[in-house]
């Protein structure tokens, strides 16, 4: 993925032309999570950023990601969560 420059005012990928960035943080905790939430509320965009809350007896958030740039703002986010399948008990996994 290239940064804008002189000749391209996007982000872009040689195969893909322009894209927007994906950040993703190097650790989830309640910072992480409150910064996420206030980047897309920066951009004023109406992304949901949807997550179970209060969480389940024995869940985690386990990522959180966003797409955007200063130019476009924020066009998509996840949050991802891991715990206890209410169904089998076995581990699960939610986006």
């Amino acid at each position: 993925m290239r940064a804008p420059d002189l000749m391209h005012s996007e982000w872009r990928c040689d195969r893909c032309g322009p894209v927007v960035p994906l950040h993703l943080p190097g650790a989830i905790n309640a910072e992480v999570m409150a910064g996420a939430v206030s980047e897309v509320a920066r951009h004023q965009q109406r992304v949901p950023m949807w997550s179970l809350w209060p969480l389940p007896l024995g869940w985690t958030v386990t990522g959180v990601g966003w797409a955007a740039d200063e130019r476009s703002g924020v066009r998509a986010c996840a949050v991802a969560g891991s715990g206890p399948s209410p169904l089998t008990g076995g581990p699960a996994d939610l986006l």
